[in-house]
């Protein structure tokens, strides 16, 4: 009996601490969400412009500023996805019913079998879209966020190795 009172008690505390933990989980969610939407509006007042500095030096206007990732692809030649590879499953998910025929997805950096990965998502969650799915070796600049709207570029790569899945698409996809 005291081992069935001792495992009940364990399996109650199991519980509230994912509980407590899934709260925070969420508090985290929204006070990032929130910060997101600041950042968007932050923006949109400068007059949708970001500036480059460093080894690139530059100033241009943003056409679309949005923290919905279906109002930034819709229409969109290209998506880059620029995050960590261990990101690229969730945004394949999320992209799975937004994506358009012709349009073409590059990881970058997606050297880790992205594309592989990203295909089998969109198409396991019934994505019909025709697009390119290809990844990039490496990111094409090396930079640091000064500010918001702010970018230090410390130095763009003379070559970077990109492929399609499949390969005979690498063409279409670089043209």
């Amino acid at each position: 009996l005291e081992q069935v009172v001792a495992a009940k008690a364990m399996a109650e505390e199991e519980a509230r601490l994912a509980a407590e933990k899934k709260g925070e989980a969420e508090r985290i969610a929204a006070e990032q969400a929130a910060t997101d939407k600041a950042k968007v509006e932050e923006l949109n007042n400068k007059g949708n412009l970001i500036e480059l500095c460093g080894a690139v030096v530059l100033k241009a206007p943003i056409h679309l500023i949005t923290n919905s990732i279906a109002e930034a692809v819709h229409n969109a030649d290209l998506i880059m996805i620029t995050t960590v590879a261990d990101v690229h499953c969730i945004i394949a998910k999320q992209l799975s019913c937004l994506l358009e025929d012709g349009q073409t997805v590059i990881l970058s950096p997606g050297r880790t079998g992205g594309a592989l990965e990203f295909r089998q998502i969109i198409t396991r969650e019934g994505c019909k879209a025709k697009v390119h799915v290809a990844e990039a070796q490496t990111l094409v600049y090396a930079c640091r966020l000064i500010e918001n709207g702010k970018v230090n570029i410390i130095g763009v790569k003379d070559k970077v190795l990109l492929s399609a899945l499949p390969s005979s698409e690498t063409s279409d996809v670089l043209a």
